[in-house]
């Protein structure tokens, strides 16, 4: 029961190295079967760590593309879903990246000046903490 149960992983593994091997040398049909072959296991992985399904689209295109160029120098020894997991993780921390919000030193030096209700008042002059509700 063993060798049935290996049977189809192994016709699936000479197939997908058939589309990588194929997309690799530009065939678009080949690759195309194997966005959608992927495509849920890049989308899930996109849109856990940004939360957002059309950034999780957004990412899952850059992935592909990015895939895409690198296909001739996949090697087969490492499982495909592995390597695009990768690939797919790589670009999320890139999109991440982008995303975060970048403060200037200006705006840091605005905070810092503006006075805070309290500023300039010594200690000893401000409300005392049994006074508050």
């Amino acid at each position: 029961m063993a060798q049935s149960e290996e049977a189809p992983s192994t016709e699936g593994d000479a197939e997908e190295r058939r589309l990588i091997d194929r997309s690799a040398a530009g065939d678009q049909e080949a690759f195309r079967q194997l966005v959608l072959r992927y495509h849920r296991l890049v989308i899930n992985v996109a849109f856990r760590a940004l939360g957002e399904l059309a950034l999780a689209e957004d990412v899952a295109q850059d992935v592909f593309i990015k895939v895409y160029k690198a296909l001739p120098t996949y090697r087969h020894d490492k499982p495909f879903k592995h390597w695009l997991h990768r690939v797919a993780a790589n670009t999320v921390t890139d999109a991440l990246r982008r995303r975060r919000p970048v403060i200037s030193n200006d705006g840091l030096q605005q905070c810092r000046r503006s006075p805070r209700p309290s500023a300039g008042r010594p200690l000893r002059d401000r409300e005392p903490a049994a006074a508050l509700p």
